[in-house]
């Protein structure tokens, strides 16, 4: 009986085994034991090759990858831009509901869930600015006027896939899902801004690098207020440096974000608390917070609009300012359609006035046209006309001649001619006495 027969094993042939009732060969034995002990070897180099080289290159499933809960910060452009999923402890998730489904009447209705809210840190195009949600953040355009920061209020667990779908579509659905309400509210945001060194306009630095230290401290959602006091809640930490290795005030400098990195708060951490009411008046240009540029470390949302801080007198000249740019922007219509109105008005008279006269000329010039065809004005004597200037002076008498003869002294008059002084005078007339008398 033959128990095991093999003529040839490629790549290399073994001796023929013999049939014998004794079993195997001890050739066989030999090579099966050479086998055996290679085995382990040749399984061991695959594993390694398999881990050290195949192993790296394999990705997570992309189930895996979406369903789980986003980081807290996304880099969507190395060095230039990020998204920050900043955590909100306290802070309800809000819902948006309607208390009356025929008129649609919006409330938003806290839940139990954990929030936070997506802050948007860009590089502007020619890298000279850091833009936080579409507002120039450092440097500031103007120290007066800090800006106003609203956020989208997302569940804090966003997953990763919802964010990719933000950032690839540019944030349209929060905006389309705001719209229709369907999504999350936009919060008014309350921080602190730090900046060091001091990010002064009048200050020039050389080879600039600012740290951002981004504190929120309170935030506003359905006039809802609440501050962000527990030591649990995390700041922002960003460091701009100028690649270029310029001045802070050149147009060559070229920021780029070098570091980014979520914090916690110091352990001795007081939170600021609003200002009083009626405590920024008129009698403060801008009610700083600081002596220097930049004038304001916590911004309040509600105590600043688009003019500065209210109730400063800075914001109350320029608010006054706007009502009369405003009226004067919605008045000179009317201005001009009652300039054109008068002006209309003169010309139309004056052109009247031009063809009335025209029109009494030439009826006066066609009158006397008509007389004159007519022989009217033929049979005038000559005696009407009223005669002329030569005519008048050839018919008056002569001037006469001044007189120069003697001075009479008793008289104080001009003797006529042919007076003799020696003769006696002639006695007064009897008439002009008697006229006298009568007087």
């Amino acid at each position: 009986m033959e128990w095991f027969a093999v003529e040839s094993f490629a790549p290399f042939a073994l001796p023929p085994i013999s049939t014998s009732p004794q079993g195997p060969s001890i050739s066989f034995l030999f090579v099966a034991i050479f086998l055996l002990h290679l085995i382990p070897r040749i399984m061991k180099s695959l594993i390694s090759i398999i881990l050290v080289g195949v192993i790296p290159f394999i990705q997570p499933s992309r189930a895996y990858i979406h369903h789980r809960a986003a980081a807290n910060i996304t880099w969507t452009a190395d060095a230039h831009s990020f998204i920050v999923k900043l955590d909100l402890p306290g802070v309800p998730l809000y819902k948006l509901l309607y208390e009356d489904n025929r008129h649609w009447v919006p409330r938003w209705i806290p839940t139990d869930s954990p929030s936070a809210v997506l802050l948007n840190f860009t590089m502007c195009r020619m890298n000279h600015t850091l833009i936080l949600n579409n507002h120039p953040f450092l440097p500031l355009p103007n120290p007066d006027i800090p800006p106003r920061l609203v956020a989208y209020q997302v569940p804090a667990n966003i997953t990763a896939k919802e964010l990719d779908i933000l950032i690839l579509d540019d944030w349209q659905p929060l905006d389309m899902q705001f719209r229709i309400g369907t999504a999350m509210p936009l919060l008014q945001l309350d921080y602190d801004r730090l900046i060091t060194p001091r990010d002064d306009p009048s200050i020039t630095y050389y080879n600039p690098e600012f740290t951002l230290d981004l504190n929120l401290i309170g935030v506003t959602a359905d006039d809802s207020h609440i501050l962000l006091d527990v030591p649990s809640q995390m700041r922002i930490q960003i460091v701009l440096s100028d690649e270029n290795h310029s001045r802070s005030d050149s147009p060559r400098r070229n920021y780029a974000i070098t570091e980014a990195q979520l914090v916690r708060r110091q352990f001795n951490y007081l939170p600021p608390l609003p200002h009083a009411v009626g405590s920024c008046d008129r009698s403060s240009w801008r009610c700083p917070d600081l002596n220097d540029s930049p004038w304001y470390r916590y911004i309040w949302y509600s105590e600043f609009d688009s003019f500065g801080r209210i109730g400063s007198l800075r914001h109350f000249i320029l608010d006054k300012w706007d009502d009369v740019t405003l009226f004067a922007e919605a008045f000179w219509p009317v201005a001009l359609i009652i300039a054109a109105s008068v002006g209309g008005a003169a010309l139309l008279a004056y052109v009247c006035w031009r063809i009335y006269n025209g029109i009494d000329a030439s009826t006066l010039t066609d009158a006397v046209a008509n007389m004159e065809e007519e022989g009217l004005l033929s049979n005038r004597d000559e005696d009407d006309n009223p005669p002329s200037y030569q005519d008048a002076v050839k018919s008056s008498p002569p001037a006469a001649e001044e007189y120069h003869g003697p001075l009479i002294a008793e008289l104080g008059v001009r003797a006529p001619p042919g007076h003799d002084p020696h003769m006696k005078p002639l006695p007064p007339s009897p008439r002009a006495s008697i006229d006298g008398e009568r007087e």
